[in-house]
């Protein structure tokens, strides 16, 4: 079965369906009901799974650390290409000719920044959260972010990378 964007093609379902008939057909002892209780299953969206990330930032200086990730010109030094403030709520981030904006939801002083891509579900969103250990002093970077399970990987290579230029940046 090809899946397309998360679905399973029209084309595609519909033989799957027809052949499923098919097989009915032959075999007599399937019930239409379970038949169509499996396909309702496959056709159904694959949902995002929430993943967090700890990165260890040794040597990075906290409130460099803030500004990288709670202000539009530090995200642009390290996230995106661009990044710029369209209201006090949202920032419109840039990569190549692709154009994202995202809303801040929620900002705690030098602990946190929270932001929702306006095109995604409102329960998704991405985080940059400061945790600092009192005892070493050690400084970690703890990203939220959703991503499909079939992505999982993907996303998190991105992460690292991003996160690899953030410290060349700090010099961490």
């Amino acid at each position: 079965i090809i899946r397309h964007k998360k679905y399973l093609c029209d084309k595609q379902y519909c033989r799957y369906v027809a052949f499923c008939f098919y097989i009915f057909r032959l075999i007599g002892d399937i019930s239409l009901y379970s038949l169509f209780n499996n396909l309702k299953k496959q056709k159904k969206e694959v949902k995002k799974k929430q993943y967090q990330l700890e990165f260890l930032l040794k040597g990075s200086s906290f409130s460099a650390l803030w500004d990288m990730i709670s202000t539009p010109e530090g995200l642009e030094k390290w996230f995106a290409d661009r990044a710029e403030a369209i209201d006090d709520n949202a920032i419109c981030f840039e990569w190549d000719t692709q154009h994202q904006v995202a809303n801040i939801k929620n900002i705690k002083l030098n602990e946190y920044a929270r932001f929702h891509w306006t095109d995604s579900p409102e329960k998704h969103y991405f985080e940059f959260r400061i945790a600092k250990n009192e005892l070493t002093n050690e400084i970690t970077l703890i990203i939220t972010d959703f991503a499909y399970p079939s992505d999982m990987d993907d996303e998190k290579q991105l992460w690292d990378s991003n996160v690899s230029t953030l410290c060349r940046i700090l010099g961490v």
